[in-house]
Order: C-alpha cells, then sequence, then structure tokens
C-alpha cells in the first residue's frame, strides 16, 4: 500500500500541482506568490472553505474572483498580473520573476 504523501504548507496558498502530484517547480512558487499577493491587495484569500479539502478543491477547480471586483481600486495590469501568476496551468504562468517585474515596470 503506497503512503500518501504529505502537503506542507498554507492551503490557502497551494499551487494546483502541488495537490495533484504534477511537477513541482519556481512556477509553483509564482502561484503561491500570486496568492499572496491577491490577499495583501484584497484582504481576503483567493479561496475560502470549511475544510482545508474544499480550499484544495477550489485551487484545483476555481477560479477566484478576479481582485479587480474585489478592490476596484487596483489599476487593470496588477489584475492581469494576478491573473496570469494565478493561472492552473504552469505554462501559463511567468517563466520567471524578472518576467513578473518587466510587467510591473
Amino acid at each position: 500500500k503506497k503512503e500518501k504523501e504529505q502537503l506542507y504548507g498554507t492551503p490557502h496558498y497551494f499551487a494546483p500541482e502541488r495537490i495533484t502530484g504534477g511537477v513541482v517547480d519556481h512556477r509553483s512558487d509564482i502561484y503561491s506568490c500570486g496568492a499572496a499577493f491577491y490577499r495583501i491587495l484584497t484582504g481576503t484569500t483567493p479561496f475560502k472553505g470549511r475544510s482545508t479539502k474544499e480550499i484544495i478543491q477550489k485551487h484545483i477547480h476555481d477560479t477566484p474572483i478576479p481582485i479587480r471586483e474585489v478592490n476596484p481600486d487596483l489599476p487593470e495590469y496588477i489584475g492581469t498580473i494576478i491573473g496570469k501568476m494565478m493561472s492552473k496551468n504552469p505554462d501559463d504562468r511567468y517563466a520567471s520573476n524578472s518576467d513578473i517585474l518587466k510587467d510591473i515596470e
């Protein structure tokens, strides 16, 4: 019987591939950073749930409420950046942190 691998960290910031057993690399950190920025800029996490399992399932299947709907005072480009950081598919995220900085500038 295979042992279940444990996840360590805060479920509110897990990248989907960490949950599903996909390839975890620097793009997973970019997702988590996007989720943290979402919370910093809105005062709420991207996904809410009654349990850890519910929050984790939302990271896999749901799209967060667009950040500008939660905080309309944010510029449009911030919503675009956070959305790209939190793309479900790692290939759709930024390839590097320097690419994020280019879009911020």
